[in-house]
């Protein structure tokens, strides 16, 4: 009876605002810029491990929250009236650079669900069925045109005109061709300044960014024009057809796809070939030339197949386990951006309203109670019996809630198929043959720009 007495009687834990929570240890005003745009992933994780899973850290004189950890995933995954954060905040400035009334990634609740429904199919792996060929085709054209035996080579460079030409001919029906340099630089320098705010406003008015934004606008309303003078309705009702079906939406549903939405619309694809894709398979391709026994077992499960089709890309484990091994250990999407929606405690602090949070969901790709050996690229993981993925909220590639990527399955069929094809098709060596890989964060964290390899020769 005393012990119950006891209990009942025990204080509770003292919710502090999130103001109190520690701040991560940074030179003045700058703060951490230099991790921010190196490493965020290994940042948030060391945070994590020396603060928690709630903690402050600077950039540029002002402050900015982070909650971290499999809590945090669980948090964001929360769906309807249960659902405390919102992205308007975060991603306002993008939307309104564009032009554009609406924006999957800023706009929450009904607008988002309806604008999801209209896209999903036109970025799902619906896109590229029956089409496997023709991809592999434009892949070996690129190969033998950008990495010819011989010569040494920027990876992140021909990765990512690679990927465009790849995502523009199968998606959109267009290569980017010169404008992809343009779409880089207008998305690099609006991300900088208008979402992670890493530079100042002051960028925007520069020629070479207004020139930059000037052509991307001008390649997507070619995009537009070329495809209502040349393309006929798909007459094939399995395939997906990316800008038909955008300009179907915006007959169908002017209110919520209006003509200055299009623009955002039609690059988005671009838009994550040149970052996201690209920067994966620059990371996956130095995971393998640092583990030359996973690449001989990953060119020995190609080599085994006559064609890289559909079929064998779901029987090929060691490439899926590559492809995932490179999701967790260089994750793309290091941090969901949020805003508060409603006052609501986490993990002992209390967020009021309005807060903009970073939520660290990859945080967990690093910890050793998920993934033993957390530092060691090990493919194996992801099989049967371990399966290591599968532990709740352990694996976060595609960001989490009602914000996950919804080109995720798209993205995976052309990481899988272009790094087996490159691996098939090229012999390449790291230059030099010690080189150690340096994250470059700005905008997506990825290889940095000094990631070389040397082309030796064709395999076939």
């Amino acid at each position: 009876m005393v012990a119950l007495e006891a209990e009942i009687q025990k204080p509770k834990p003292q919710v502090r605002h999130i103001d109190e929570a520690p701040m991560a240890k940074g030179p003045p005003f700058i703060g951490n810029v230099r991790e921010m745009m190196t490493d965020p992933a290994r940042f948030f994780y060391n945070s994590y491990c020396e603060h928690g899973p709630v903690f402050r850290f600077k950039l540029m004189g002002r402050t900015n929250y982070v909650i971290a950890g499999a809590d945090a995933a669980k948090l964001i995954d929360r769906r309807g009236e249960k659902n405390v954060l919102r992205s308007r905040e975060f991603w306002e400035g993008q939307t309104e650079e564009f032009g554009a009334k609406y924006s999957l990634v800023r706009d929450d609740g009904e607008v988002h669900e309806r604008l999801r429904a209209i896209l999903k199919r036109s970025i799902s792996r619906d896109v590229i069925a029956g089409r496997y060929a023709q991809a592999v085709g434009i892949l070996n054209s690129v190969f033998e045109r950008d990495w010819r035996p011989g010569t040494t080579i920027p990876v992140t460079l021909r990765m990512q005109r690679l990927v465009s030409e790849v995502i523009g001919l199968i998606v959109a029906g267009a290569a980017p061709g010169d404008y992809a340099a343009d779409i880089r630089t207008f998305i690099k320098y609006m991300l900088m300044t208008k979402v992670v705010q890493q530079a100042p406003d002051i960028i925007l008015n520069l020629p070479f960014y207004k020139e930059a934004k000037r052509r991307s606008f001008e390649f997507a309303h070619q995009l537009i024009e070329d495809y209502k003078k040349t393309r006929r309705p798909p007459t094939n009702d399995d395939r997906a057809d990316f800008i038909g079906e955008v300009l179907e939406a915006h007959e169908k549903y002017p209110d919520l796809v209006p003509a200055s939405d299009l623009p955002q619309l039609v690059l988005s694809p671009y838009v994550a070939g040149l970052d996201t894709v690209a920067n994966v398979l620059g990371s996956a391709l130095y995971a393998l030339l640092k583990n030359p026994d996973i690449m001989a077992r990953m060119r020995a499960e190609i080599d085994a197949v006559p064609a890289l089709d559909e079929a064998a890309l779901r029987n090929m484990p060691v490439t899926q386990g590559v492809m995932m091994e490179t999701l967790r250990l260089y994750p793309i999407n290091v941090a969901g951006a949020r805003s508060a929606d409603i006052d609501f405690e986490f993990e002992g602090y209390r967020i009021p309203q309005g807060t903009r949070l970073f939520c660290a969901t990859t945080v967990t790709h690093f910890m050793p109670e998920y993934y033993p050996e957390p530092e060691k690229f090990d493919i194996d993981r992801y099989q049967p019996p371990r399966r290591e993925h599968m532990k709740p909220f352990a694996f976060s590639p595609f960001a989490r809630g009602p914000h996950t990527c919804l080109g995720q399955g798209l993205a995976e069929i052309l990481i899988m198929l272009t790094l087996a094809q490159l691996v098939r098709k090229v012999d390449v060596r790291l230059d030099p043959l010690d080189y150690e890989m340096k994250i470059s964060a700005v905008p997506t964290p990825g290889p940095a720009d000094d990631f070389m390899v040397h082309v030796e020769r064709y395999r076939n």
